[in-house]
Parts: structure tokens; sequence; C-alpha cells
């Protein structure tokens, strides 16, 4: 699941410093395993607090108009549960152009994701969607075993592309 993600996602990482990278957990912890993204978020902020966003400090509508006339903002990257067909706990990278697919025009957001991504994409900024398989989206349910890892792996990719860009960086001033 990751070796494939972290393919998808590491030129993003390569192209762009730290602070150019935003990712942005979407979800509601009240929905079982529709609260993913908001986890990863919030165990990445507290290392990555100008990188990372939650939906659960303000809505996705507020980040993404506060971001497009953010000039040092150069990728955005939406995490949320999405419902693709595959297994619960399955994660795929989807694209500006994919997204449609997945994610209806009509959604639990005052704007549709892919409104929001195209806002973005029309200010400059390249976007994608981490989706991730949910298994229930019960309320008041606990989160399944298959969603637990997802994010546990998910939190884990995420810091080691940050370990990996600043890696970088810190060669790239001391060469």
């Amino acid at each position: 699941m990751t070796r494939r993600l972290r393919k998808q996602l590491q030129p993003i990482f390569e192209k762009h410093t730290a602070n150019q990278i935003v990712l942005i957990g979407m979800g509601n912890i009240d929905r079982a395993d529709d609260g993913a993204g908001l986890m990863i978020a919030e165990a990445l902020k507290r290392e990555h607090p100008r990188s990372v966003l939650s939906e659960k400090d303000r809505s996705v509508e507020s980040h993404v108009m506060r971001l497009m006339k953010n000039g040092s903002v150069q990728a955005v990257i939406f995490i949320d549960t999405a419902h693709f067909m595959e297994s619960p706990g399955s994660v795929r990278l989807f694209t500006m152009t994919s997204v449609n697919q997945i994610v209806p025009a009509f959604s639990t957001h005052q704007i549709s994701l892919s409104l929001l991504m195209e806002t973005l994409v029309q200010e400059g900024k390249s976007v994608c969607f981490v989706g991730i398989q949910p298994g229930t989206t019960e309320m008041m349910e606990e989160m399944s075993r298959e969603m637990l890892s997802a994010v546990e792996h998910l939190i884990e990719l995420f810091h080691d592309l940050f370990a990996l860009q600043k890696k970088r960086k810190h060669q790239e001033e001391n060469p």
C-alpha cells in the first residue's frame, strides 16, 4: 500500500520545500472510519505545524480560501476517506482529473472537494487527494482495525517524506 503511494508522493516532496507543501486532513471523528484524515493531520501537525492543517480547527473551505492567496504554498494534499470500492483501509492517490470519479459533486462539505481543488489549481497550486477506503462510517462507532492500520502507515509515510525533505535541505545548505 504505502510503497506505491510513496512512489507517487515522493516527486511532490522532492520538487517543493516543506513550507511549500500543505496537507489538509479532513473527516468527521464521530463517524468511525471517516475520522482518519483528521487523525493523520493531528499526528503530523505537532511536528509540522506550518505544513499540516486539520478540518478539526476550521473548515476545509476556510483553509482553501487562505491558501489561495498564499504565494509560498505550491502544493496541497487533501487526506480523507473516499468510497472507491476497494477493501477497507486501502489507500489511493487521486489527481484533479481522477477525483471526480470518486468524490460526488454533493458532499458533506459546504463546497465539493473537486471544486476546491479546481480553485487551487486556478491559483497555480498543484493538488492531489489521498483517499482511504472506509469500512464503516456509522455514527459513534469505533474506527475499524483496517483503518487504524492505514492511518498508522500514512502517518509514518508522511513523517518519512518530511524527513527526506529536511535531510535534502540540510545537504544543500552544507555541501
